[in-house]
């Protein structure tokens, strides 16, 4: 593997680890959202497993956050109480 493919691996898995659509406020406007980046993976064949994909989620935690509708909020089990003295 010559130099400029060295991080390839860890560039594919960054990109296909962090795929979050949120927003729509029909239920046709989150299918048409939905449909429009699974056309664009598609279209640079670029394929998802369903058993690992999640749709229609009222609250997700990403990066140490719990985001739902209209809210962003810490997740409490990654951290630690703070204790006002």
């Amino acid at each position: 593997m010559f130099y400029g493919l060295t991080n390839c691996p860890a560039t594919f898995q960054a990109i296909m680890n962090n795929i979050l659509i949120f927003g729509g406020q029909t239920k046709e406007h989150r299918h048409t959202i939905v449909e429009w980046v699974l056309d664009i993976l598609h279209k640079h064949q670029l394929y998802l497993k369903a058993e690992k994909c999640m749709f229609r989620q009222s609250m997700v935690e990403y990066l140490g956050l719990i985001l739902s509708e209209g809210c962003i909020e810490m997740d409490p089990s990654r951290w630690p109480a703070f204790v006002i003295v």
